[in-house]
């Protein structure tokens, strides 16, 4: 069973992103959807967080960089198909600021953590960042999240002192996917049948996929 705490929960539900919607001075689009966006940086830097102090605090079952790849189990509409099928490969990556925040990466060797916040040791070339050629990671969309893949701690390091861009080997827009699950109090279920398709302990991954149903509604 998932629990959440008492304003997490609400996030979960979607309840804050439904009050936005309702609220009694209507704005356009475009504020609407900045302010959904202000919720996913929101959910991000919570979640992102907890990646960055887990190596500092010895957890080693911290929370993963990329849960999307195996949030799901199972087919998630009456043609069979699953997440992998669905998630649709945009042919265009553009870069992500690593000071913008909508990234999440995970670091797990306190040496490593240390020698990239130094910027000093084996594979440093120079104080400042730059991505090499075995950094890598994916963005998924509505959301322009990036998790890193390859080179997390040079990530972190970015992430932390404020410089630096990553450019994805993929970007995948997860529209499909979004369109065929929804939220509820045990975790995400199948549109067409309610049966349960994907849960998670780390609210801010079932929270982003709430948001970016309701994003949908607003994408140009």
């Amino acid at each position: 069973e998932i629990t959440y705490g008492d304003w997490s929960s609400d996030v979960c539900s979607s309840d804050l992103a439904n009050q936005l919607s309702q609220h009694p001075f209507p704005v356009d689009s475009g504020e609407h959807r900045q302010a959904l966006l202000a919720l996913v940086r929101l959910c991000v830097r919570h979640h992102q967080t907890a990646l960055l102090v887990a190596p500092i605090l010895g957890d080693d079952d911290g929370p993963e960089g990329d849960p999307f790849d195996s949030l799901f189990f199972g087919v998630l509409d009456e043609e069979g198909q699953d997440f992998h099928d669905l998630a649709h490969l945009v042919p265009h990556n553009a870069p992500v600021n690593l000071s913008d925040g909508l990234i999440w990466t995970a670091p797990w060797e306190p040496e490593r953590y240390r020698r990239a916040l130094l910027r000093s040791g084996p594979s440093w070339y120079e104080r400042a960042w730059a991505q090499q050629d075995d950094q890598d990671g994916t963005v998924y969309l509505p959301w322009g999240l990036y998790c890193v893949g390859n080179g997390n701690h040079s990530a972190a390091s970015g992430i932390l002192r404020g410089d630096g861009q990553l450019t994805p080997e993929e970007t995948f827009d997860l529209r499909p996917v979004l369109e065929r699950v929804d939220l509820n109090e045990h975790g995400l279920i199948r549109v067409d049948t309610g049966a349960l398709v994907a849960t998670s302990t780390d609210w801010p991954v079932l929270a982003l996929v709430g948001l970016g149903k309701r994003l949908l509604d607003v994408t140009p």
